[in-house]
């Protein structure tokens, strides 16, 4: 089948994605795209112990996702791709990879961002990111959980 959904979140592999998100659909791999964790030895272990036996998890650099999910290289039929922090899935996009929907699930407060949501705070950098997202014709919404509203992302972005 291939990648049945694509999320945004900072905290990456946490409850929400593995007991919700993960059950709801069905997901046996995830695929997590950060170059900074892939060679960070204790996010790594930290992200493999999160995740439920039975899920296929595998870290990699957004260089290497590129590849992968160009090549339809998946270990799972359902699988889930994950990005640490938005500009990483810019840059997939850049590469020439497109997605169908991209779910924003987590950004959030830090000093220079607007809290607009529990879970969304954005900068002009995020909001410029989200607008190219957009441009390229991908749904991106926000949904923090799958039994929460799914929200959409533009009404957030000040141009």
């Amino acid at each position: 089948m291939g990648v049945v959904f694509t999320r945004v979140d900072e905290r990456m592999i946490h409850g929400q994605v593995m007991s919700a998100w993960a059950k709801v659909l069905s997901i046996d791999e995830v695929i997590l795209v950060n170059d900074e964790v892939v060679h960070d030895d204790f996010q790594k272990s930290v992200m493999e112990i999160s995740v439920p036996t039975g899920i296929e998890l595998r870290i990699v650099s957004v260089d290497d996702a590129y590849e992968i999910l160009s090549h339809a290289d998946f270990d799972g039929s359902r699988t889930m791709v994950l990005f640490r922090d938005l500009h990483d899935a810019v840059r997939m996009v850049d590469k020439g990879y497109t997605f169908d929907s991209i779910d924003i699930g987590g950004i959030y407060h830090k000093e220079g961002k607007t809290e607009y949501a529990k879970a969304l705070s954005l900068d002009q950098n995020d909001m410029k990111d989200l607008r190219m997202l957009l441009d390229k014709k991908i749904d991106v919404f926000f949904q923090v959980a799958p039994m929460t509203q799914k929200d959409n992302i533009e009404k957030y972005i000040k141009t």
